[in-house]
């Protein structure tokens, strides 16, 4: 089982700034922030990115 440092590893690989994650289930919600707007991330035990939407109620 990937730890969350996997996790956050993965979604910079991605070249986002991770900035909040929390276990749900057997899935991992993750915030990040991609182009200076705010996603939530859903991803998988495999580090996969599962689901991703634009948070509509922040903005930088």
């Amino acid at each position: 089982m990937p730890s969350f440092g996997d996790y956050g590893k993965q979604i910079e690989r991605r070249g986002d700034l991770m900035d909040d994650m929390h276990q749900r289930g057997p899935c991992y919600e993750a915030v990040a922030v991609i182009d200076a707007r705010r996603w939530n991330l859903r991803l998988d035990k495999n580090c996969n990115v599962l689901d991703e939407c634009l948070d509509q109620s922040f903005a930088l």
